[in-house]
């Protein structure tokens, strides 16, 4: 049968948006998701934390709804240097604080988005309105340890596989200040540096959120951690996860590109687009396997037991790409 060149291309990009997904922490959305179009102001932003300035990158800048400034989950874990996991199981995120070797790697990421001389006297871009189709998600928090209430008049949101939460909500659970500048389109953000109680010999006690008042803090009685040089199995784990989340992104967000730019070609360059969207998913293929690759030698290096979430993750993976090639190839 022989196919067409937009069903093709149909199948190049929802691979790439959907596959990648396999590896990732994200909540996966099912047919029964609630899927909304909203009309959201989004801007270039400046997020000022502790006196300097952050960015999220183009594809995926922050939003206003209905009062609401909503960040990438990511993004904002960055910017509170917390480490954030997705249960999916229990539709829930864990907040909680690192421990020293994902303190690092939070700091490592956070830097990425640090604009040197950002002038914020002024907007960083103009905003304007859009119409964007994503899933609402019923979703709990866990802050430290405590379970809190999702808050009454915001929703979580999944846009293009990546998940939003209210940057204010995360301020609140975390006892830092907030304030927002809507001339400049700044967002003032200024850290409790005892969020959660301190981790700095953190012991075993109970927390409460932002408080920092958490029973082993600062004591330096708190077992810590016996070796700082040796990772801890499940930050070896959860940093593979965060690669993969951010080879979803990135795999998607060139996925729509090609498509877009494939729909306003000419017949006589369509062609090169497809050739552009199967060498993306040949790239996304390799950046995946090798994801899983140096997590294994991690384990194998520190002398943990691989376990099977390589497997898993490759199985779905796999499934994933097999079922979208029958639907859409078959």
């Amino acid at each position: 049968m022989r196919l067409s060149i937009k069903r093709v291309v149909q199948t190049i990009a929802l691979l790439l948006v959907l596959i990648v997904g396999g590896g990732s922490v994200g909540p996966q959305i099912s047919e029964a998701a609630s899927k909304q179009t909203l009309t959201v102001e989004r801007m270039d932003m400046h997020f000022i934390v502790d006196g300097k300035v952050y960015h999220t990158s183009k594809e995926q800048q922050a939003f206003v709804y209905k009062g609401r400034t909503y960040v990438p989950i990511r993004f904002a874990s960055y910017l509170f240097e917390l480490w954030v996991v997705w249960d999916q199981a229990n539709s829930t995120v864990i907040i909680d604080q690192p421990t020293t070797s994902q303190l690092k790697q939070l700091q490592q990421f956070k830097n990425q988005y640090l604009t040197a001389n950002a002038d914020i006297s002024k907007p960083a871009s103009t905003s304007r309105l859009e119409k964007i189709t994503l899933a609402t998600i019923e979703t709990k928090y866990k802050f430290f340890g405590v379970k809190q209430p999702a808050p009454s008049d915001a929703i979580t949101m999944n846009y293009m596989g990546t998940v939003y939460v209210p940057i204010r909500y995360f301020t609140t659970q975390t006892n830092s200040t907030i304030s927002y500048d809507g001339v400049t389109k700044s967002i003032t953000m200024q850290l409790d540096k005892n969020q959660g109680g301190s981790n700095s010999g953190a012991g075993n006690g109970s927390t409460n959120p932002g408080t920092g008042n958490g029973s082993g803090a600062g004591t330096g009685s708190g077992s810590g951690e016996v070796d700082p040089s040796k990772p801890a199995r499940a930050s070896i784990v959860a940093a593979t996860q965060t690669k993969l989340e951010e080879l979803q992104t990135a795999c998607s967000t060139k996925a729509y590109s090609l498509y877009n730019k494939f729909l306003s070609a000419p017949d006589s360059e369509k062609q090169n687009y497809i050739s552009q969207g199967l060498a993306a998913v040949d790239d996304c293929d390799a950046k995946f396997e090798e994801a899983i690759g140096n997590m294994n030698s991690q384990l194998e290096k520190y002398d943990y037991e691989i376990g099977d979430e390589a497997t898993k993750f490759k199985k779905q993976y796999d499934d994933t790409k097999a079922a979208m090639y029958s639907k859409f190839l078959g």
